[in-house]
């Protein structure tokens, strides 16, 4: 990737956010865009980041910019399914492909089939079909580059990947900076820390995608470059204060310690146990305990502002059940849930003030009921199996902490988000990577870091 050339996108990213005038900050999108098509990426990798880009601004933090990208986010993911499809090279039949991607595709598309289905019955019929189709569209983009892109050049993998990785690591940078300089859209929500994002716990999710993304790709050429791209993540994460991001992540790390063998995992131990004591015997640690992040993030994992631990979240998850035992079968319709909520609590049959379940597997049950589980099934499958495969031990900690994190969110198949988008195709590389392609070979670092390729 041309890293100048990032750095001038994210100059310029950071200088117009923090323009005094809602207009000038709104070009910050159309400045990012057409920079994009100035990296020299090609054809695909600038679409791709154009796509990527729409999506973080539909949940942008700033009105102007997340109104402008609202429609045309569909739209790139569109002209990117079809981009990817009709790309050249040498294309690999469904069956040929490793069983855990052969899983993912038919999972995705069965969902797709279920919830375009579900408009029949849904209670926001043609917001079900809408949503449908952007999911139908993630589906044939992860089909296009398991038997097609992937397939024909397996090294690209990772030079995508670190396309969104570092699109990710600009976003979270220029969150910082906007921070630092007191811009109030970026702590909005309850004080919290929310960069360019719109809620705390969405940044979170993004962190938790990018840190071990930074890793993966590490471990793939071993450049030090990934580590220091981590940082801005790292920072965002704590300063979102997102409770069950910070544990996601690390569960997923335990995870990743134990698939590697006693042997790394005593090494981390020791490690992490030495720099622990050099942080208390210098004084460090007392003085970071005693900072108000650290002070803000202890009361987080110990208040109980939603009457538990949990903020609220077993009696939104209570609720849905209720309500899914009203029509099992079926459910309400997909992407339905919001609209549903609302509706009920309008007319006083609702006890929670949230507009989602918190959980992506019961939202899934709730809105498409017992004839999407087999879908849900097929795609859970696939992740087990990429995990228990371990092709690569970042996209490994990656689909773990994945997982565990969507048992408190709902943002697994919100298809016009960014964190599905990058999810999904993370899992996709990690179902079809070849294990040989992780370990840094010479061949494959112009894959990596000659990001400008097709």
């Amino acid at each position: 990737m041309r890293i100048a050339a990032f750095c001038v996108a994210f100059a310029a990213l950071a200088g117009t956010i923090l323009a005094p005038r809602p207009s000038l900050a709104a070009g910050a999108l159309v400045l990012s865009l057409v920079l994009a098509m100035f990296l020299k990426l090609g054809p695909w990798r600038s679409l791709y980041s154009v796509t990527l880009g729409l999506l973080l601004c539909a949940t942008s933090s700033i009105p102007s910019i997340a109104q402008i990208s609202y429609y045309p986010r569909f739209g790139a993911l569109a002209a990117l399914a079809v981009c990817t499809f009709a790309g050249g090279g040498a294309r690999t039949p469904f069956r040929a492909l490793p069983l855990p991607g052969r899983l993912l595709i038919a999972g995705l598309g069965l969902a797709a089939a279920i919830a375009a289905t579900s408009s029949i019955w849904s209670v926001v019929p043609v917001w079900t079909a809408q949503q449908s189709a952007a999911l139908a569209t993630l589906a044939a983009i992860t089909y296009s580059l398991a038997t097609r892109r992937w397939a024909a050049e397996p090294d690209l993998i990772h030079g995508d990947l670190a396309v969104a990785f570092w699109i990710l690591t600009m976003m979270f940078g220029a969150g910082i900076v906007a921070n630092l300089a007191h811009a109030q859209f970026t702590q909005v929500y309850g004080g919290r820390y929310e960069g360019l994002i719109n809620n705390p716990n969405m940044l979170a999710l993004l962190c938790l995608l990018a840190i071990p993304l930074g890793w993966h790709l590490y471990q793939h050429s071993r450049r030090i470059l990934y580590l220091a791209g981590s940082i801005p993540g790292v920072v965002s994460l704590f300063m979102a204060q997102s409770r069950t991001a910070i544990l996601g992540l690390g569960l997923g790390l335990c995870w990743l310690l134990l698939r590697s063998g006693a042997a790394k995992s005593l090494r981390f131990a020791a490690l992490s146990a030495t720099a622990l004591l050099l942080l208390f015997l210098s004084g460090a640690a007392t003085t970071i305990a005693a900072s108000p992040l650290a002070t803000q993030i202890s009361a987080r994992f110990t208040d109980d502002p939603g009457g538990d631990a949990l903020n609220g979240r077993p009696l939104a998850w209570s609720e849905a059940l209720r309500l899914w035992a009203q029509q099992p079968a079926l459910g309400f319709g997909y992407a339905s849930g919001p609209s549903l909520f609302q509706h009920l609590r309008q007319i006083g049959q609702l006890t929670f003030a949230r507009d989602v379940v918190h959980n992506s597997y019961l939202q899934w049950l709730l809105e498409t009921g017992v004839i999407g589980l087999p879908a849900l099934a097929l795609m859970l499958a696939a992740c087990g199996s990429a995990l228990v495969r371990a092709a690569s031990p970042g996209l490994t900690w990656l689909i773990a902490s994945g997982l565990l994190l969507q048992l408190t969110e709902s943002a697994m198949f919100g298809t016009g988000q960014a964190y599905p988008f990058v999810f999904w195709l993370a899992v996709t590389a990690a179902c079809v990577l070849p294990k040989s392609r992780v370990e840094p070979r010479d061949a494959d670092c112009a894959a990596t870091h000659g990001l400008s390729r097709r």
